[in-house]
């Protein structure tokens, strides 16, 4: 199966291939239409029972909180999870990943392409959580950290006009590509994000 230039060439020598179906290949995720907030990932680790109650209502009330006002990366429910550093962080992510039905990629792996989130305004990146990361023909290959967010996968078909897949990543290992892209993109030269490897 082909996959795109950066998967070819810098994806590490153990890294699986990422699959990469068509849209309607795969059987549809919850019918959340557009309440798939981030609330709503919580909630439904709690409703497939991978999340207890008790965790879950204290990360709904983390979100209803709101994000810290110089935070540079995405607020997300993924985010608080790997914060409290959950032994089954892996899975909850495997959960959540056949639940929607998006595959779970190690967004690590790859080295992000500039002709690729250079299609995306920088907010879509570092506040809604969506990296375009490769393309492969004419599809884009996106990393995104809530997988039921149904109107986020609409705007960036809309935004990029071109077909999209979609991939759940880990929030850290987004973190990391965010920060590589922001250290490089023209127009935030000096970067705003700190990827925890100084």
């Amino acid at each position: 199966m082909p996959i795109g230039r950066s998967m070819k060439r810098r994806i590490a020598p153990k890294a699986t291939e990422p699959e990469a179906p068509s849209p309607d290949a795969r059987e549809p995720g919850p019918a959340l239409g557009d309440s798939g907030g981030e609330a709503c990932v919580a909630r439904r680790l709690r409703d497939i029972k991978k999340l207890p109650n008790t965790v879950c209502e204290t990360l709904l009330a983390a979100l209803a909180a709101g994000a810290p006002a110089d935070l540079k990366t995405p607020f997300t429910t993924l985010h608080l999870l790997e914060e409290r550093a959950p032994e089954n962080l892996a899975e909850l992510l495997v959960a959540l990943a056949e639940d929607s039905a998006l595959p779970l990629l190690p967004l690590e792996r790859f080295e992000p392409q500039r002709d690729a989130y250079s299609l995306l305004d920088i907010e879509f990146l570092t506040q809604r959580g969506a990296i375009p990361f490769d393309t492969l023909a004419e599809t884009v290959l996106v990393a995104v950290l809530n997988p039921y967010d149904q109107k986020l996968q609409r705007d960036v078909r809309e935004a990029v006009a071109r077909p999209c897949r979609f991939y759940l990543v880990r929030a850290s290992d987004y973190d990391i590509t965010l920060s590589r892209i922001l250290n490089t993109r023209p127009d935030n030269p000096k970067g705003t994000a700190d990827d925890g490897s100084a």
